[in-house]
């Protein structure tokens, strides 16, 4: 995860472990005070595929859900590079997951917004049990950490925060069957953006 507190047209982020063929990339995309779309690709896979967005509340920018199903191996990693149509304040929070399906895996995805400690986004359409479930953020300001929470019953791991965690991503390896929210508990108030997302097995 990351979020550098200057504008940058560019920002790269190394996966250093291996990337096995088929693996699902996934991840929580930002650009702030730009116009357009944030642009996402890394060096094995070429472009990445764009999923559900939110803008900004205030300000323009764009937040997205970027994906990769069925990668190519990578056996030494890869860096995967988000671009802006201008300078902007950019934040991703990435993860690699394997045994996810290889075609059309997104199975169902919320975004929005909210401005409490409290992060409750969605809930998803019903999905099966055993589905990969995340829930990703990206904050406005910098709260300083932020607490996993749980859908329907089963608990998120935190996977990856930035150090001042406006840039995180949690997970659920397998789901109870149902409806899936994306809960967590920042450390402080902040505006947010989160997405929940349900992937096929």
């Amino acid at each position: 995860a990351a979020s550098p507190g200057s504008r940058q047209t560019s920002l790269t982020l190394t996966l250093s472990q291996p990337v096995a063929a088929g693996d699902l990339l996934v991840g929580w995309y930002g650009q702030y005070n730009a116009p357009g779309q944030v642009q996402v690709s890394d060096n094995v896979n070429g472009t990445w595929t764009r999923g559900q967005s939110e803008p900004f509340t205030s300000g323009t920018g764009d937040i997205a859900l970027e994906y990769v199903a069925n990668s190519k191996a990578a056996p030494k990693g890869l860096t995967i590079t988000v671009k802006a149509s201008a300078a902007a304040y950019l934040q991703e929070a990435i993860a690699d997951f394997r045994g996810v399906a290889t075609v059309a895996p997104l199975a169902s995805a919320v975004v929005g917004h909210g401005s409490t400690t409290a992060i409750s986004m969605g809930p998803t359409a019903s999905v099966p049990s055993n589905d990969l479930l995340i829930g990703a953020t990206i904050t406005a300001g910098q709260p300083g950490s932020i607490l996993a929470g749980a859908s329907q019953g089963v608990p998120y791991v935190v996977d990856v925060q930035n150090g001042s965690a406006s840039a995180s991503l949690e997970d659920i390896l397998a789901t109870a069957a149902g409806p899936q929210t994306a809960t967590a508990t920042l450390g402080a108030a902040s505006t947010s953006y989160t997405v929940v997302a349900a992937f096929k097995p």
